[in-house]
């Protein structure tokens, strides 16, 4: 239990550095729209994105049919 809160934290500190270090806005093109946003809002953007188009798509897969393996009596 306190690997765990240990490991949240030092998690937590690498994230507040990362966003301190890239706080500088920049100008996002997409299309006709135009924004200016920090650096790092739009790495965690693109992550949330990411995970968000990998769980539909495993969610979205065929999982091949099970077989029954169930042992039956030989006579």
């Amino acid at each position: 239990m306190r690997a765990k809160i240990i490991f949240g934290l030092i998690l937590m500190l690498f994230i507040v550095v990362f966003t301190l270090q890239n706080s500088v806005s920049v100008p996002v093109k997409f299309f006709a729209w135009k924004h200016e946003m920090p650096v790092a809002l739009i790495i965690v953007i693109s992550l949330a994105i990411g995970v968000i188009l990998g769980l539909l798509y495993s969610f979205t897969r065929k999982k091949p049919e099970q077989t029954n393996t169930v042992d039956s009596p030989l006579t």
